[in-house]
Parts: C-alpha cells; sequence; structure tokens
C-alpha cells in the first residue's frame, strides 16, 4: 500500500506595503487648519448692506475683479476705507474669459485675496456670450432665453466659478440677493433668499463655496430704563445710525452656511463683521 503524504496547506502571508513616498497611504497628513489656510466665501444681500466692505478686510494685498454691466468704473469699491484702498487693486471684467486667464495669473502672484464683485453681472456677461448680444442692452428677458441655452449657461458659469474657487487663495464671490420661491414637491413650502442668479448656480455655488453669509442693513437701538406709574421698564428706541450684519448659519428661509467645529456656539447675526471676527467664529 503506498504511503500517502500529508501537505500542509502554506499560510500566504501579507506583505507590508513598502514604506515610500509613493504609496498613497503615505501622503495621509493629520488634520489641522491654521489661520493662513485659505477658504472661500460667498457673500450676498441687497445692495449698499455691506458686502464689499466685508471683502476689504480680508488679507491684503487685494485684487477686486469687478464686474458691473459694462460700467467702466463701478462705484462699489467706493465703500472701502481710504486706509485700506493703497492695499487693494482693482480690474474691470468685461468679458467672461478674462476669468480663467486672470487666475493663472493669480497662482504666482502677489495678492492674497481675490474677490469677484459682482456675479450677478458676471453671470449676465456669461448669457451674453451665448446669446451673441451686447451686455449693456437690457433688453432680454427670461423668456427670451432657450432651455437649452440656459443649460449652457449653467455649464459654462460652474466651469468659470471653479477656477476661481480652486486658487490657493483667500476667495469671495460676492452677488447681489434674490428671493427663490419654494418648489411645488418642496415639503416646507418656504421661499428662500440667496445669490441673484438661477436657481441652478445659486444651488451648486452654495454647495461648493466653504461659507455662504449674508448681508443687510438695520437701524441700531439703545435700550434704557424709565419709570411708568412707578415701575422701571426698559424701552428701546432708534439712535440714528444704521449696523450692517452677516446672518451666518444654516437657514429653512436663506442660502447660508459657516462651517464651525462642533460644539461651538455660533451666534447666528454678526454685527460689523470683519475678517479677523469670522475667523475667529470658525476656529476652535
Amino acid at each position: 500500500m503506498p504511503k500517502v503524504t500529508r501537505q500542509v496547506k502554506k499560510t500566504r502571508t501579507r506583505k507590508k506595503p513598502p514604506a515610500e513616498t509613493g504609496s498613497l497611504l503615505s501622503r495621509a497628513k493629520a488634520v489641522e487648519f491654521d489661520k493662513d489656510d485659505p477658504f472661500s466665501m460667498g457673500i450676498f444681500g441687497l445692495p449698499a448692506t455691506g458686502k464689499t466692505t466685508v471683502t476689504s478686510t480680508f488679507p491684503k494685498p487685494i485684487l477686486m475683479m469687478t464686474c458691473s454691466g459694462g460700467i467702466k468704473k463701478p462705484g462699489e469699491l467706493r465703500s472701502i476705507a481710504k486706509a485700506d484702498r493703497k492695499h487693494i487693486k482693482q480690474i474691470v471684467i468685461e468679458d467672461c474669459e478674462q476669468l480663467p486667464a486672470l487666475c493663472e495669473e493669480l497662482v504666482d502672484s502677489e495678492f492674497k485675496t481675490v474677490s469677484l464683485d459682482h456675479l450677478t453681472s458676471f453671470s449676465d456677461l456669461v448669457l451674453a456670450q451665448i446669446l451673441g448680444v451686447d451686455r449693456v442692452k437690457p433688453q432680454l428677458a427670461w423668456g427670451d432665453v432657450q432651455q437649452q441655452q440656459w443649460q449652457k449657461h449653467g455649464s459654462l458659469m460652474k466651469g468659470f466659478l471653479r477656477c476661481l474657487i480652486e486658487l490657493p487663495l483667500f476667495t469671495t464671490i460676492i452677488s447681489h440677493e434674490r428671493v427663490f420661491a419654494p418648489k411645488e414637491d418642496s415639503e416646507l413650502g418656504v421661499a428662500k433668499a440667496g445669490p441673484a442668479v438661477t436657481p441652478t448656480i445659486a444651488g451648486w455655488l452654495t454647495g461648493t463655496l466653504d461659507f455662504n453669509i449674508q448681508m443687510f442693513s438695520r437701524d441700531c437701538r439703545e435700550e434704557r430704563e424709565v419709570k411708568v406709574a412707578g415701575k422701571t421698564i426698559t424701552k428701546s428706541r432708534k439712535t440714528g445710525e444704521t449696523e450692517f450684519c452677516a446672518y451666518l448659519p444654516l437657514s429653512e428661509d436663506r442660502m447660508t452656511k459657516f462651517r464651525k467645529p462642533r460644539g461651538k456656539k455660533l451666534d447666528p447675526i454678526m454685527v460689523n463683521p470683519t475678517f479677523e471676527k469670522l475667523l475667529e467664529a470658525m476656529d476652535d
């Protein structure tokens, strides 16, 4: 009878990946943030509510890419304090194709912050290019643009804005404010304020940017104690001055978003916002 030799199955040992710079895991790093790490922020609101002023407090030097429907000397920068103007340079965007070209030059430039002021007019430039019309003429209405042209507009806008958002700089995108009616199938049924562009671009942009804030103004008020019928009560009265505010957190009726560490308390309204105040609100 032949002798049966038992075969022992060899156990295959997994080799450790070589500790070399080419491995993917070697690229993993600790999650840390520094105040010098750039971020992108959308700032929307009604005219003259302090949108450009907030950007003027960001790290300098700043490049303001102004775009106001073909106006050669937009007036947005008049609100910037004289002390800040010497650290800010302006360039007027007259053609939407200038934006990606500028983004290429900005990568190795001296600037620390770049701003598009404002998005609403830049959207008009893109639409004018698609339609082959003079952007200065305000003759276009929603019904004058075909659905296919709106789709092309949305695709081009995302491409242009992505070039800006992906820059290794602090970036702000300023826009006017628009109130969007709720969708028919919406469970909330609440109108929502956001950037004054198409619903598609507004939704994509607010989801892509790191932060989105809404600017608004309100009357300053002061409280004082007075006696009425022998009782001391507190009354509030207007001071005659105006304060500029930013609304920060997520909201059902605003396209706002403000990232912060879990557990950190965030006041929904920031009075006279600046870069330093915003940085303090988002830091640990």
